[in-house]
């Protein structure tokens, strides 16, 4: 966007039509007012002063959010039926020739904007654009799509976000800070607000959805900008923002995403490409086992479980290091039972054709162990006072553990050396630990080659690492933690806990949706859970023993249907069914007996249908009528205290259900009763009803009217 001026002009408002909806702009302040459909009334109207962007800018070490209220004077610049320019100039008391200058245009329905600004006199440093901010009043029982992890579903948000105290009115969500995709809607009934940032690059932003005391609601999506000379004169947002009236629910709103996101270089290695390559260990598999410890420990049981399954399985292999989890990282090597034992597990394993993969911390440095001045600090992400961001994740040895930079070669040198050693072992794949949702953290240190601040110096510097370790291990599959988007071309896998997501929080209203399976399946293998046949978490032998729960208690007979609905969930979002922290007890005898069958009909199911729920594609869910059960849930991580865990409960649907397309035009629907008793259910789909009753913890495969025949 070019800074040359335009004929202006000047009527009150300003109509952009798009295929089936309007967008109406006040001509007098260039605020964006209201969005309808066509030939209809406005479904949602913002207040008429309600600024589009703001300024987040630092003057004399104060940040003052600036805005259109605080500039001089604004010009209407061009205008016609797809595009509205608008020009702000003169920011009070800071500099007369300071400009804002703003662009939306109509594209493929999408309402797109982009921001820039020129002009400051060195008085002042903008740290965050604010763009867009939009403010719309909403509706009774309106929800949220938050696009953090597989994605979250807030329903009655007017309640539990918008007029929430407890949560001072506000949802926001970091991008690959949790936050996997770019993202959200508002919607109620059957019609909503899509919004999105359209950045190919990975910069440094998040996003919110925030009541306000008007009774509207505010999305406003965050760009964090440089702190370099250039920027502190003019900068271009690099990318476009956009926001679309559209009908329907979640699933809608992916799907309008989608359109864009499979055009990104992530999305390069499509479900054809996963099958010919390094992916084909991955996409081979039925299921996974997460587990920990010993050898004896931890190969023991995925033998067993393989020998009765007779199918492709995975370890996903913890504690096989030196030292303590969460603590001496990155001293990893050589392994607990020494290099030799290690090799000939890993012969072990892939003679039974078991694929394994061991663990290593792809983000983290202890900077409290005795390494850290050999590279930690050097590759450290520092906070604005220069001490580095840490986190104790490990609550018994209080260890910090520092994010590191992407820009840092030291860190990333120390990672290829250690593949590469694990590599020469004969290890299927690596798992690098928490790169796909904590990698796009602010730096401000001295010491790195990127201005401190904003701009995309994370995501450059983890995807050099990820293709430098393609490079150097060749074969080798690469997975990482969560689904973060701009890294899907470079990893095979990430592992995802959100079908456990009442392990780790008792929460009302927010639930767990398959969002990103929406968008991106068949682009990305998922695996995971925290589902756990005796609800016991392991303990690292090389903590201290105080930390250690002295008396278990029966989690089996207390929470009956956690493991199972935990099972079910995976499956039918299309997540290749795991089970964590598997003993030998658990293979044998009656009191896991129904556990274990519901979980070997999964690893069946699954592998027999990974048409569907490997490389194919998501359809609309519909919907289905079924009885909900109370289910008792386990609320324990691996850090918990004991005595401070807890128990809850809360109604859910006995049957769990999903819709698939395979790449030939085939539709099937997923069927999971995970319950105890036998169930009756009515699914919908568009023209289609299925009646139908299911046995108690079963799974049950239908085949649908294909496109072409509906």
């Amino acid at each position: 966007m070019k800074l040359e001026r335009k004929n202006s002009v000047s009527r009150n408002e300003i109509t952009l039509n798009g295929l089936d909806a309007a967008y109406y702009f006040n001509a007098g302040n260039g605020c964006l007012t209201g969005a309808g459909y066509n030939n209809a009334r406005k479904v949602f109207v913002a207040p008429g002063n309600s600024a589009n962007w703001a300024l987040a800018i630092r003057i004399n070490n104060e940040i003052r959010e600036c805005g259109p209220e605080h500039m001089q004077s604004f010009i209407p610049m061009e205008c016609n039926k797809t595009c509205f320019l608008s020009e702000w100039k003169g920011l009070k008391g800071i500099s007369a020739d300071f400009r804002v200058r703003v662009k939306w245009e109509l594209k493929a329905g999408l309402l797109t904007g982009r921001i820039l600004y020129d002009g400051l006199n060195g008085k002042a440093q903008v740290e965050k654009i604010i763009f867009p901010r939009l403010e719309f009043g909403y509706q009774p029982k309106c929800a949220l799509a938050i696009p953090m992890g597989l994605g979250i579903l807030i329903r009655d948000a007017e309640r539990n976000i918008f007029n929430n105290p407890d949560v001072d009115r506000k949802i926001c969500w970091e991008y690959l800070c949790q936050a996997s995709m770019q993202f959200a809607a508002y919607f109620f009934g059957e019609q909503g607000m899509y919004f999105d940032s359209r950045d190919a690059e990975g910069y440094i932003k998040h996003a919110e959805f925030q009541g306000s005391s008007r009774g509207t609601f505010v999305y406003r999506a965050i760009h964090y900008v440089p702190l370099s000379k250039a920027a502190a004169t003019a900068y271009n947002l690099p990318y476009s923002t956009g926001c679309r009236i559209f009908r329907g629910g979640w699933y809608d709103a992916a799907r309008i995403y989608r359109a864009w996101a499979l055009q990104q270089r992530w999305a390069a290695r499509g479900p054809r490409q996963r099958a010919g390559d390094t992916a084909s260990k991955i996409t081979a598999l039925a299921g996974w086992v997460w587990n920990r410890g010993k050898i004896s420990e931890t190969v023991r049981p995925v033998e067993k479980l393989s020998e009765k399954v007779r199918l492709p399985l995975a370890l996903d292999w913890y504690w096989w290091h030196r030292g303590q989890y969460d603590a001496e990282y990155p001293r990893y090597l050589p392994p607990r039972e020494g290099m030799k034992r290690f090799k000939t597990a890993i012969a072990g394993l892939k003679k039974r054709g078991i694929y394994c993969q061991p663990y290593v911390n792809g983000l983290c440095w202890d900077m409290d162990d005795i390494i850290w001045e050999k590279g930690g600090r050097q590759s450290a992400v520092m906070n604005h006072d220069q001490t580095p961001k840490a986190y104790v994740f490990n609550h018994y040895l209080g260890h910090r553990l520092v994010y590191m930079c992407g820009s840092a070669r030291p860190f990333r040198q120390k990672i290829i050396k250690i593949a590469r050693q694990l590599n020469r072992t004969g290890i299927d794949g690596l798992y690098l630990d928490v790169i796909g949702n904590y990698t796009n953290s602010i730096c401000y240190s001295s010491r790195h080659n990127h201005p401190p601040g904003g701009g995309k110096y994370q995501v450059d510097g983890y995807r050099a690492l990820l293709r430098q370790l393609r490079r150097f291990c060749p074969g080798m599959a690469l997975c990482s933690e969560s689904c973060a988007e701009v890294y899907l071309d470079l990893l095979e896998a990430g592992i995802m806990l959100d079908a456990s997501w009442e392990r780790f929080q008792d929460n009302r209203f927010k639930e767990v949706i398959p969002l990103f399976n929406a968008v991106y399946h068949g682009y990305f293998a998922l695996f995971g859970n925290y589902a756990m046949l005796d609800g016991i978490p392991p303990y690292d032998p090389l903590w201290p023993r105080k930390g250690k729960w002295k008396k278990e208690e029966d989690w089996q007979k207390k929470c009956p249907d956690q493991f199972c609905l935990e099972t079910a969930r995976g499956l039918v979002w299309g997540l290749q069914p795991t089970v964590a922290n598997l003993r030998l007890e658990h293979m044998d005898g009656e009191k896991f007996k129904g556990e274990r069958n519901f979980l070997c009909q999964a690893i069946t199911t699954y592998h027999k249908h990974r048409d569907f729920l490997l490389h194919g594609d998501m359809l609309p869910p519909g919907g289905i009528e079924t009885k909900n059960i109370t289910v008792r849930f386990l609320l324990r991580n691996i850090f918990t205290p004991e005595g401070q865990h807890k128990l809850h409960s809360k109604k859910v649907p006995a049957i769990l259900h999903s819709a698939w397309q395979a790449q030939d035009g085939r539709r099937l629907l997923i069927l999971a009763n995970y319950s105890r008793k036998e169930t009756a259910y009515i699914y919908h789909q568009q023209d289609q009803e299925i009646h139908g009753t299911m046995q108690a913890r079963s799974f049950m495969t239908i085949e649908l009217a294909s496109a072409a025949s509906q």
